[in-house]
């Protein structure tokens, strides 16, 4: 447990970790740049749409400057400690304390937790700074019928909400939406971006162990990402499910919606860590 907490402690701390919280906010500012600039005279005038910092956000999520940033974002945090402790020799310092299992549990877990708490926290605060500038601004309608550009994401999550055929979704009171069926959420895609990042920091922590390169534990994330979008768009768009871009946008069907994407990724960052672990463990040195 000592070793634990020493490892995520030396990880929440260090500057990878605080720019990688950055680099998310920054990407999602970046992927939603066209919407962030209103006509403040047609604001003053009649509001920015019901919702509106939700479907900024949402946009953020979907666009290719958090896709492509995330698996660098990702290995920041973390990815260089497993190599910079072979190269040092400090791990045969670590080895007799904590023992071998606890050092590679240690390692391994804090690789992925790391990964996914940075860009994790990015998101909330991404998601603060647009409702602090943008929900003043944004005009709540009487009825219960909402309207606009924020629709499409209001229904995913309002219970009993019906689709019209000229786009207004009726069935759900408009305060009660944005309070509880918007939190509901955040709490989705915040949930999916910590599991993207654990997977990717995962993927970075498993090159760094096949190669013990500094390059390949922070670029390999990015290159597989990069290959997989290729190759998936291109040539395998039936293995739709694998596509990073297709996570947040979800073009094609996915059964459970969110919680489907959820479940591929926590299976995904779980074999990662075991594959891991068990290939950390067979290439320590004897101390």
């Amino acid at each position: 447990m000592k070793a634990f907490q020493t490892d995520l402690e030396r990880a929440v701390t260090s500057a990878g970790f605080v720019l990688a919280v950055v680099g998310t906010i920054l990407a999602l500012i970046a992927g939603t740049f066209s919407s962030l600039w209103v006509d403040m005279d047609l604001v003053k005038e009649s509001g920015l749409n019901y919702g509106y910092h939700w479907q900024l956000l949402k946009q953020g999520l979907q666009s290719e400057a958090f896709t492509f940033a995330l698996p660098i974002l990702s290995t920041l945090g973390f990815g260089g400690a497993y190599l910079e402790e072979m190269k040092s020799g400090y791990y045969k310092f670590s080895l007799p304390r904590y023992g071998r299992r606890t050092y590679v549990v240690s390692k391994v877990v804090v690789s992925s937790l790391s990964g996914g708490l940075g860009v994790w926290l990015g998101v909330l605060f991404a998601a603060l700074l647009f409702w602090a500038f943008f929900s003043p601004l944004e005009i709540c309608p009487e009825d219960g019928a909402i309207t606009g550009r924020v629709a499409a994401v209001l229904y995913e999550f309002a219970d009993g909400a019906i689709k019209t055929a000229d786009g207004m979704i009726v069935g759900v009171e408009p305060s009660g939406a944005i309070h509880s069926n918007m939190l509901l959420a955040l709490l989705q895609w915040t949930s999916m971006t910590f599991l993207m990042g654990g997977t990717w920091a995962g993927i970075g922590c498993l090159f760094a162990i096949l190669y013990r390169n500094r390059y390949m534990a922070y670029g390999a994330a990015f290159l597989i990402s990069y290959l997989i979008i290729i190759l998936i768009t291109r040539f395998f768009d039936h293995i739709y499910i694998f596509n990073p871009r297709e996570w947040f946008s979800q073009n094609f069907y996915w059964e459970g919606g969110n919680l489907g994407v959820i479940g591929l990724l926590a299976e995904c960052m779980l074999i990662l860590m075991l594959v891991n672990g068990v290939l950390m463990h067979k290439k320590l040195s004897p101390v």
